[in-house]
């Protein structure tokens, strides 16, 4: 980030309360910024609900060691063009102009050390410290959540489809037979899909031929 400051109207109240404009103008709306300069292809545009999260900062000790915060996320409440001055708190005559305009994404404090509005306004914040920072928009339901089951994964051999189940087992019932229909009783239970084997079936007349039935 180039530089943090507090909006010029802010005065008292809850630093929680606090909006920071944070200049964007390292990368568009100036003439040396790497849009204009590099002809780089950026365009962001606010939405509602939109996160701002920082990455890294350098240390300002000067041991160059980089630091990783966990979780600063600060909310964006807009990004903002500013043209004039008396917007942004500004302390200084140094590039006062260019300092004051041009983009800024404003941001509402979130009181983390070192980046919220008291150590922006006291100039000890770490925004200016190579800070890195991400912008994300975090994905809106649009609907109730629709779970699905997802069944096993199992292996099909010799035509033979393993899981829980037994796939070679041996069943002693009855089957009563009527108007064509057959109707077999016994144990285990059996699903649509299985192959019945009848390796013998007994009828009062004796033993009859073997035959393959699949339900």
């Amino acid at each position: 980030m180039a530089e943090a400051f507090l909006g010029a109207e802010v005065t008292g109240g809850t630093s929680s309360k606090k909006k920071i404009y944070l200049s964007m103008r390292h990368l568009e709306g100036k003439q040396d910024s790497y849009k204009e300069a590099k002809g780089a292809i950026f365009n962001y545009t606010y939405a509602k609900g939109d996160k701002l999260r920082v990455v890294s900062f350098v240390d300002p000790s000067g041991s160059g060691a980089i630091s990783y915060p966990k979780e600063y996320i600060f909310n964006i409440i807009e990004y903002e063009y500013v043209s004039t001055s008396g917007i942004v708190d500004i302390t200084g005559a140094v590039n006062k102009s260019y300092r004051e305009t041009g983009n800024f994404l404003v941001i509402e404090d979130q009181e983390y050390s070192n980046f919220n509005a008291s150590s922006v306004r006291n100039g000890n914040d770490y925004w200016d410290n190579d800070t890195i920072v991400e912008i994300y928009r975090p994905i809106k339901s649009i609907g109730p959540t629709v779970y699905r089951e997802i069944g096993e994964v199992n292996d099909v051999i010799g035509g033979i489809h393993y899981g829980d189940r037994n796939q070679n087992i041996a069943v002693t019932g009855d089957v009563a037979f009527a108007s064509g229909v057959a109707t077999a009783t016994g144990t285990p239970k059996i699903y649509p899909g299985d192959r019945l084997e009848f390796t013998e079936i007994v009828a009062p007349g004796g033993p009859t031929p073997l035959v393959f039935l699949e339900s």
